[in-house]
């Protein structure tokens, strides 16, 4: 499942009020389709035969240079803002979470402190 940071609805740059426009998750579900439709025409592509090259091929070819990229750029496209056009970046998920190490017994040990070589 994909996983994301929430994007906000309100601009941070020219401060437009449900402004921001994401692209729909309808996209990603349109590139894992358009995966699987080109695994497909691979698998058929060797289930033609000699024929394949000739047949199969050339639809291979354009949907993976056409097709694909076409989906990956819909899918993977910015948040945006209506009124100033701007890129929305996505709400941060919070503080990075504190390093803990478990010793050999089991217990929690906090990090050591960097060692400081004084010459």
């Amino acid at each position: 499942m994909f996983t994301h940071s929430p994007i906000p609805d309100d601009c941070p740059h020219c401060h437009a009020r449900k402004a921001v426009v994401a692209p729909s998750g309808w996209w990603r579900a349109a590139l894992v389709l358009g995966w699987v439709v080109m695994a497909a025409m691979v698998l058929g592509l060797g289930m033609t035969g000699v024929a394949g090259p000739f047949t199969v091929l050339p639809g291979v070819i354009l949907y993976g240079v056409g097709g694909l990229p076409f989906l990956h750029a819909r899918a993977s496209e910015p948040a945006t803002c209506s009124e100033c056009g701007k890129i929305i970046e996505p709400l941060a998920e919070g503080p990075a979470p504190k390093a803990v190490t478990l010793s050999a017994a089991g217990t929690k040990t906090e990090p050591a402190a960097p060692l400081h070589h004084g010459i």
